[in-house]
């Protein structure tokens, strides 16, 4: 999943379930609008229940902006084996400035 903005889902705006496995999610907003300041909540920005995903990344462009949402900002479930969570912008706006928090992480 890259690039999208995923705003006003009521439980989960991206679920990697269990049998969600080598998945990438990368450059997208999750509980923030295109703008990138205005906040329009999920219940959680993403859950990932299954292994191995990656969320975010070292390079630029490849971090998630995940803010504003009403429960986790990410919300690992499970085992949480061998997934990568890293390079991304949590509780901010697009500027890094900006605070628009998640409820937790």
């Amino acid at each position: 999943v890259r690039g999208l903005s995923i705003t006003a889902f009521t439980h989960h705006g991206l679920r990697l379930s269990t049998n969600a496995a080598n998945c990438t999610v990368q450059g997208c907003f999750l509980g923030i609008k295109p703008d990138g300041m205005t906040a329009k909540s999920n219940g959680d920005g993403i859950l990932v229940e299954g292994d191995t995903n990656t969320i975010g990344g070292d390079v630029q462009g490849q971090g998630n902006l995940i803010s504003g949402n009403v429960a986790a900002g990410i919300r690992v479930a499970g085992s949480g084996f061998g997934n990568q969570i890293r390079g991304n912008w949590i509780g901010v706006a697009v500027d890094g400035q900006t605070l628009r928090p998640n409820r937790t992480g």
